[in-house]
């Protein structure tokens, strides 16, 4: 590399370097897929099952993966790996939440927590995803149905 008597680095070498770098960030922050349009729902009997995804959080807690069972009345629960530093609180890993359909969406209710928010689930191309953002915008999360 080209140094000059100053010390100053050679300025395309710095104009690649940065434009790498930038590449590389704007790559990450991509997302992978698309996520298909939302579509409303109508009974819980039309998602029922297991779902598997992730769940981040804005509030230092990072992303962890998760599990969330929907029984056909809308009941179920969650769980997250025992050594995630989400939901600390819960009972090994599982914590109980309430699921109400509002308008083709799901109104749901950690029952630990408190935190509420809503679930929309996106269909289209042979896919289906449901996601979750906290009312308070803090927590979200992506499931896609677990491969039986």
């Amino acid at each position: 590399m080209k140094q000059y008597l100053d010390g100053r680095m050679d300025w395309r070498i710095f104009i690649i370097s940065f434009v790498v770098a930038l590449a590389c960030a704007w790559a990450t922050l991509a997302p992978a897929q698309p996520i298909p349009p939302a579509q409303p729902i109508r009974d819980f009997k039309d998602i029922a099952g297991k779902w598997e995804g992730t769940i981040c959080s804005t509030a230092g807690l990072g992303c962890s993966p998760i599990v969330t069972i929907i029984r056909e009345d809308g009941t179920g629960e969650s769980i997250v790996p025992q050594s995630s530093a989400f939901f600390p609180y819960s009972e090994q890993g599982r914590y109980l939440v309430t699921r109400e359909l509002v308008e083709g969406k799901i109104r749901i209710k950690n029952k630990t927590s408190g935190e509420t928010g809503i679930a929309t689930l996106h269909e289209g191309g042979g896919k289906r995803v449901l996601v979750y953002i906290s009312d308070n915008g803090i927590t979200r999360a992506e499931y896609k149905p677990a491969q039986k």
